[in-house]
């Protein structure tokens, strides 16, 4: 029986909501704008990478010039973000006190920045930087709360409260003003082709407006409350609208009937909805729910319906890190978690207390104990933090440097009390550092810089050594990233799917042969071979430079059993990547891979059986031949019995046979992985649990509850 530590002591770890979507020119890019956090998530892979921000930055809205990446904010500046080194490259003054909404204009030459003053100012871009040409301002001192570029680039529409206003954005002229109803102020806006002007308004109202009359042709009160966010299609004849009911709704012109129509509403969000996009086919929602969630244009009405076995269905990306050491990581020889906060950086210990609860095929160790807080100085937060195995040393990095602590243990571990010291070890100059982590001995920092550069750092003799021979022009974000049990392997993957693989006592570096899935994650097992997860689900084995026959012999089948474990019948698909390995110290051949929402058990052993597939796939078919009532009731009345005896219920995605075993046991894993001892250490946080600290929902009346 598997020894399991399960640990939720993550209580206060929340991601923060979402304030702004935007897509870059291609589509392939979406920018993800939260509080103090820019995500960037390509939009094939489904990975992100992230730009932290200084405490109180709050992101109000992106905007795209080509592959540049402008925020704007409170600061009352504009940001210029480097997507490759995840650091900022430049800022420029708004002109008008804190950012209110950024947008550029489509044929990308010109940036726009309503400001709190009521002005919008005007950038051009050129090459490497923004020259301010102007400023847009009407007689109104309100402030600009949103404005949208007309597609040709020459007109530009601004909503301060209860009026917009329409500009020649070349010769900087205000061509007209349309006042809003009493009571209806605008919070967000669209200029569309045939200059139609599409405005979310506070009393739930979506208006349309002529931008050339300045006269009303529609409006419509689908929503409960306040508009917050409004999109638009390309061709300017679909209008999509949310804000705080959560609800989207969707509007489009009749082209028979020459006006603006009501068609239908979606509520793939739970809660305020602060941000829509739209590029092509694809509409992208997000607010205070903390996901992003994809649906689709052309067939928005029809989801949640079952249509040939299967539901249209909305892609949810989590909130979860992609790199979860980034926020916990294990000192494996020690049994110490490290918990990183923005502000903090938390230490638990794992002991035993002979109090065993036995469920299913695992026993589980519930004690822990809090045994230091080490407090953020600076503005700065932490990005980046890592523990040494034997728990001597932390380190952690912010935006601007990096810190390293060792850490005196008194006692025995479960008796660890005030007396713990903490010393500061002095680094080499170190900026920022995208990765970190330490060699199986504690004797060395492996630091890799936001240039993609890695250190070395010896503890023990203070001195620094630096590889960059994986480096060249294009320098990109290192993703997967891990050291070897003997230390003479170091293994640097970046975003463009190139992996290195470097001889630390050669210094010698190889690069890996390209294969087409983007990598999530990468770990040396206990006898040297290179694992590999990918995008797809795949899990390649490198021997040296060549791929283990196991990979060649069984890597399609775990694709294909995966996707099996998926149920047709869900109205919701979540993104979940495998983005951990974790290798059983005490038995050479299992290895757990794992994401948010499930785990699978492979014995390496053994070639994977795809039998069993075949009966799963019968026991489905004869659950749906039954009425979804009747599936509905059976699946009440299976939790019911199964809750009365504290057990879990095995769930549609679940897989077992001799040679693996897919899990949706544990939920929002945020660390799996295994003591010296052979015990797995897991570390959860539910989306569930994360519910608990959002604001409540708006409070929706619903048919047949008071």
């Amino acid at each position: 029986m598997l020894k399991v530590h399960k640990c939720k002591f993550l209580s206060e770890w929340l991601p923060e909501r979402v304030t702004s979507l935007s897509f870059n020119k291609t589509g392939t890019l979406l920018a993800v704008g939260r509080d103090d956090l820019i995500e960037i998530w390509d939009c094939k892979t489904h990975t992100k990478r992230s730009i932290s921000q200084p405490k109180g930055f709050n992101v109000r809205s992106l905007a795209w010039l080509g592959d540049r990446l402008f925020s704007t904010g409170t600061q009352g500046y504009i940001h210029e973000w480097d997507i490759n080194t995840l650091t900022e490259f430049r800022f420029y003054d708004t002109y008008g006190g804190p950012g209110l909404q950024i947008a550029s204009n489509q044929q990308q030459t010109r940036l726009a920045v309503s400001c709190q003053d009521g002005t919008v100012n005007l950038y051009d871009a050129l090459e490497k930087d923004l020259v301010y040409v102007g400023k847009l301002s009407s007689a109104l001192t309100s402030p600009a709360v949103c404005l949208s570029w007309h597609p040709n680039g020459e007109q530009l529409a601004v909503g301060n409260l209860n009026s917009i206003s329409v500009f020649g954005a070349r010769k900087k002229e205000h061509l007209i003003n349309i006042q809003l109803p009493p009571k209806s102020e605008v919070l967000s806006m669209v200029f569309l082709p045939d200059s139609t002007i599409a405005i979310g308004a506070s009393d739930g109202s979506t208006q349309f407006y002529d931008g050339k009359l300045g006269t009303p042709t529609a409006s419509f009160k689908n929503h409960k409350s306040m508009v917050l966010a409004i999109a638009a299609t390309i061709d300017g004849k679909s209008v999509f609208s949310s804000g705080v009911d959560s609800s989207i709704c969707f509007f489009s012109f009749d082209e028979a009937k020459k006006t603006w129509m009501y068609r239908s509403y979606q509520r793939p969000e739970s809660r305020d909805v602060y941000a829509l996009a739209i590029f092509g086919d694809t509409l992208v929602s997000a607010g205070l729910n903390l996901k992003v969630i994809f649906s689709s244009v052309s067939k928005f009405h029809l989801i949640g319906i079952q249509i040939g076995g299967a539901h249209e269905t909305t892609l949810e990306l989590l909130p979860y890190p992609q790199i979860p050491s980034s926020i916990v990581s294990l000192a494996y020889k020690s049994n110490i978690v490290l918990c990183k906060y923005p502000w903090s950086l938390e230490l638990w210990a794992l002991y035993n207390d002979n109090t065993v609860v036995e469920k299913e095929a695992f026993s589980f160790e519930a004690p822990s104990k809090h045994l230091l807080s080490i407090k953020i100085s600076g503005k700065d937060p932490a990005v980046y933090s890592a523990i040494s195995p034997c728990g001597k040393y932390v380190a952690y990095s912010t935006t601007k440097s990096t810190k390293l602590f060792n850490i005196s243990y008194p006692g025995d571990l479960e008796n660890k009390t005030k007396e713990m010291k903490v010393k500061t070890i002095q680094l080499p100059k170190s900026g920022f550092s995208h990765r970190m982590t330490f060699t199986a001995d504690s004797s060395k920092l492996i630091l890799v810089s936001y240039r993609s550069v890695i250190t070395i750092f010896d503890i023990s003799t203070r001195e620094s050594q630096h590889l960059d021979k994986h480096i060249d022009e294009n320098i990109q974000p290192v993703l997967g990233f891990d050291v070897s049990q003997d230390g003479k392997w170091l293994a640097v993957g970046d975003v463009s799917n190139r992996i290195f693989k470097y001889d630390l006592e050669k210094l010698e570096v190889t690069k890996l042969p390209n294969f087409e899935a983007q990598h999530t994650c990468l770990k040396f097992s206990p006898s040297n071979l290179l694992a590999i997860t990918t995008v797809k689900n795949q899990l390649l084995i490198f021997d040296g430079s060549d791929l283990t026959k196991w990979t060649l012999k069984n890597s399609d089948k775990l694709v294909t059993i995966l996707k099996e474990c998926e149920n047709p019948l869900k109205k919701r698909s979540m993104s979940a990547p495998l983005y951990g390995i974790s290798f059983n110290p005490q038995n050479k051949n299992e290895v757990i891979l794992w994401s948010s929402l499930k785990t699978i058990k492979i014995d390496l052993s053994a070639n994977l059986d795809t039998n069993g597939l075949l009966k799963r796939k019968a026991d489905l078919n004869k659950q749906e031949e039954k009425p979804q009532k009747t599936q509905r009731v059976e699946r009440a009345v299976l939790l019911a019995g199964k809750a009365l005896h504290g057990e879990k219920v095995a769930v549609e995605k679940d897989y077992y046979d001799s040679s693996i075993r897919v899990s949706s046991y544990f939920s929002g894993i945020m660390l799996l992985d295994f003591l010296d001892s052979g015990e797995l250490v897991v570390l959860e946080r539910s989306l569930n649990d994360m519910a608990v600290l959002l604001p409540p929902p708006f409070d929706r009346k619903i048919f047949g509850f008071s």
